[in-house]
């Protein structure tokens, strides 16, 4: 259910924007080149962790509530966080919609993350901390994408 909950509302989302003040939106070198180098860091970092997560479940085979979320993000969100810092890269004006989108993912993802390292029993401090410093640059990338995007769109 929140698979497909998460296709729904991409797919619908997206489809919600004007696709021709998406094509006239640009943004510069500088935001492309650091979103684009912030969303492969999340995946180098988060991508062997969402494996990880649940393999000491799967062996012991006992049922784990942490399954949800590593599948969702590992099937859905890493592979459109990939496609976006390809079409970054190739500036396509497509990646303008994608790297907002993808960037307030990220700042949920880390932020519900975050929550949960720190708020358990036996806190895993670094663990903990990556997941903090990793909702702070990506609030931060995306406050900053959301103006410059703007400036852009109405000049």
């Amino acid at each position: 259910m929140i698979f497909g909950l998460s296709i729904h509302g991409l797919y619908f989302g997206m489809e919600s924007f004007n696709m021709e003040k998406v094509n006239d939106a640009s943004l510069s070198k500088g935001i492309r080149i650091s979103s684009a180098v912030f969303l492969i860091m999340i995946l180098v970092v988060l991508a062997p962790t969402w494996v990880l997560i649940p393999i000491p479940y799967i062996q012991r085979n006992v049922p784990s509530n942490v399954y949800a979320v590593p599948i969702l993000d590992s099937t859905l969100y890493f592979p459109l966080f990939g496609i976006t810092v390809v079409k970054l890269l190739q500036q396509k004006p497509i990646a303008n919609l994608l790297a907002g989108i993808m960037l307030i993912k990220t700042v949920t993802v880390c932020l519900s993350w975050g929550f949960a390292e720190w708020r358990s029993t036996v806190v895993d401090y670094p663990m903990a901390i990556i997941s903090s410093l990793l909702t702070v640059v990506s609030l931060i990338l995306f406050i900053i994408y959301i103006f410059k995007l703007e400036d852009k769109v109405e000049s």
